[in-house]
Parts: C-alpha cells; structure tokens; sequence
C-alpha cells in the first residue's frame, strides 16, 4: 500500500496515517461489539444458533469483513426531505445484516438518523 501513496508533505503522511489507524479502531471496536453481543446472546440463548454466518452457516467468531460483506449491496435511498430508508439486495441480507447490527445493539433507525 504504501508504494501507491503520492504524499510528500508530512504534515499530509502524518494526517492519512491517523485516519488510518482512526479507520482500524473503528474495525476493531465493531468486531469487539459482535462479538461481545454474540456472548452475551448465547448466553441468554444457549440452544439457538444464529444463522447469519458465511453462507448463513452459524454464527461463531463475527468479524467485521463478514457485516461488511453481508451489506455490501445495500443502501440508503432518499424518500422525501430529509426522511431515508434502506435498500436490500435480498430479505436475506436483510435478515443476516439485522442480526448482526443487533448484537451490536443497532437498530436501521439509529443508522438512518
């Protein structure tokens, strides 16, 4: 990666290098909450297993690649002024991405406002 970077001002390395590490805490902390809404659910839930794995497999290590994935083809489409709802590719992804945004303790609400 850092063969492609064209900075030459430090002041402007020293700026992309914190989003950088600003853009791993933020991955971090994601994972961190999946994975913690993952224990606290099982549990609470011991017998039932999520399905929003890869491949809908169940759910044991969430990382941050797999909400990724699952909501790569979705988005925010504008409705009216100032009011937004989410697009999905499939009521699978919705299901999967639902999941995982809950264990995080998200709802599309909070992410749409």
């Amino acid at each position: 990666m850092a063969s492609v970077i064209y900075l030459k001002n430090p002041k402007r390395i020293k700026a992309l290098s914190m989003l950088l590490s600003l853009s791993l805490l933020i991955r971090a902390v994601i994972q961190y909450r999946m994975r913690e809404g993952l224990k606290e659910y099982k549990r609470e839930n011991p017998d039932i297993k999520l399905r929003a794995g890869w491949g809908g497999r169940a759910l044991e290590n969430p990382t941050y690649r797999l909400l990724y994935e699952h909501s790569v083809n979705c988005y925010f489409e504008k409705e009216d002024a100032g009011i937004y709802s989410y697009a999905w590719s499939s009521a699978e992804t919705r299901e999967r991405v639902e999941t995982l945004l809950n264990l995080m303790k998200i709802t599309l609400e909070d992410l749409i406002m």
